[in-house]
């Protein structure tokens, strides 16, 4: 920390006088959070800082709004241990700081390339993996509703640049998501230029990371020599036009999903393991739905979004449409994909381990969920977000209240999750009850209307109901002692 001057904490919001920057960049962050509707009043935020201009930025800025959001902060730095002596004055740096303003801070140190070793794949996959996990658990320990990352219009420029050079989706091209699960970003309409200058104006210190100047990784060469090109000679406005584009994009992407998901349940149905589409009715659809019902059968055998390549839909759709009855094509990972003369089966090949998995056919919509991912439910308005967590040995940990959040063991889910709404019969064992329960019945004790009964979505795995959205969870998935590994839901 040698000859690194901390600021003294900015005065509380009052009635006071603004800068014109400052003032801008306050209402344009209150203006974001607001469309999105990143926060609550009373909400505790656990700001993630590397030390880096945007972070410190954000740190400040909400610091500033803390009044006037009703919100309470707490700080977060993790050390990757890559950058040496450099690791450790960025860890201090953020510690001095958050000190200054008199937040709490945690600070911890990580091992990535410990991480990447183990799983096998880049640095800064690996990188990313440790810092959303290291995120995941502070918040969840230090009771914090969301999670505030510093990505700024500019990341998201950078991001919807790299995807488009590797020819990227929609999904791809729709950029960094503003709210996801409980990541914030509230400067993502804000330009760098505008961050630094507010820095600069206030006189407010940061650090600057040397890997950003590498240009070994893409991103370094997209944010140092493609962005700048373009801005020169093509687009001076290329950054705003380029976040627009992103939204755009979103928003359809999440309207042809919903779309997906309701054909996909009348199309397919998964049974022990393998996928059965039916022929007659894909080839009615249009080529986007087709292409997107391909991609989500391949995310049922595990593979990532970003590990299904259009080469990948390519090979599919020409079984499907060149190929002759019996003809076969394997896929990474195991998959083999068969035609038969009305369906197409798609299943993991005898020598790779099967999932004891049913998608059953009944009176009703039953939509698949993603776990872990984003799920819609088609006309019935949430979408439900799905996430691990892994519980380190010997922690105390306490959760969210909040009615539309739910917790379970996941080693006592069986099998695949769906979600559907209620039927008559169902019964299911609400948390606290040593037996069963009339879904009905439970309903009148709960004092539910007629109407409202017929709208509530249900979450099942293979024995049965396990949460009934936004009042009660099962019995059976609880939080035990033992608990090793926790899956997250939330309704949105």
């Amino acid at each position: 920390m040698s000859g690194v001057r901390i600021p003294a904490p900015p005065p509380p919001l009052l009635m006071t006088y603004r800068q014109p920057l400052k003032d801008y960049l306050y209402q344009k962050i209150l203006d974001t959070i607001s469309k999105h509707r990143m926060i609550k009043p009373g909400n505790k935020i656990l700001l993630a800082v590397s030390g880096g201009a945007d972070s410190v930025a954000l740190l400040y800025i909400l610091y500033h709004l803390r009044e006037e959001l009703s919100i309470t902060l707490s700080v977060a730095h993790l050390n990757h241990d890559l950058r040496g002596e450099e690791s450790e004055r960025d860890a201090a740096f953020v510690k001095a700081m958050a000190g200054n303003l008199n937040l709490p801070v945690i600070v911890e140190k990580r091992s990535v390339k410990a991480f990447q070793k183990n799983g096998k794949i880049s640095l800064e996959e690996a990188a990313r993996k440790v810092r959303y996990r290291f995120l995941s658990e502070i918040s969840l320990r230090e009771h914090c509703q969301k999670i505030a990352l510093a990505h700024s219009a500019n990341d998201q420029a950078e991001t919807v640049l790299m995807k488009l050079l590797r020819g990227a989706g929609l999904q791809g091209l729709s950029g960094i998501a503003p709210v996801k699960g409980p990541f914030i970003r509230p400067l993502i309409d804000i330009e760098r230029p505008e961050i630094e200058g507010f820095l600069n104006k206030e006189h407010i210190l940061f650090r600057t990371d040397s890997t950003n100047f590498d240009t070994t990784y893409l991103r370094n060469r997209v944010r140092l020599e493609l962005l700048p090109l373009l801005k020169q000679k093509f687009n001076p406005q290329i950054i705003r036009h380029l976040k627009q584009l992103s939204e755009i994009i979103r928003e359809e992407d999440r309207y042809l999903a919903s779309m997906t998901a309701e054909k996909f349940g009348g199309i397919c149905r998964y049974e022990k393991g393998r996928l059965t589409i039916i022929l007659s009715e894909f080839n009615k659809l249009h080529d986007i739905f087709k292409n997107r019902i391909l991609r989500q059968a391949l995310q049922l055998f595990d593979y990532k979004d970003k590990e299904i390549s259009f080469t990948h839909i390519y090979q599919i759709r020409s079984l499907i449409d060149l190929s002759e009855i019996g003809k076969v094509t394997v896929l990474p990972a195991g998959i083999v994909v068969r035609k038969y003369c009305d369906v197409l089966i798609m299943g993991q090949s005898l020598s790779k381990e099967t999932k004891d998995v049913k998608l059953k056919e009944e009176k009703g919509e039953i939509i698949r969920l993603n776990v872990p991912g984003e799920t819609i439910f088609p006309g019935q308005g949430p979408v439900i977000q799905c996430e691990f967590l892994d519980i380190p040995e010997g922690s105390k940990l306490e959760f969210s209240k909040e009615s539309t959040v739910a917790y379970f063991d996941y080693s006592q889910i069986d099998g695949p999750l769906e979600l559907r709404t209620p039927r008559p019969g169902d019964r299911f064992q609400p948390l606290g009850m040593r037996g069963s329960k009339k879904l009905h019945d439970f309903f009148i004790d709960g004092k539910i209307s007629r109407e409202e009964r017929t709208k509530i979505p249900l979450l099942l795995d293979n024995k049965g109901i396990i949460w009934v959205i936004g009042k009660r969870i099962s019995e059976r998935c609880k939080i035990r002692e033992k608990t090793c590994k926790i899956l997250i839901v939330k309704a949105i």
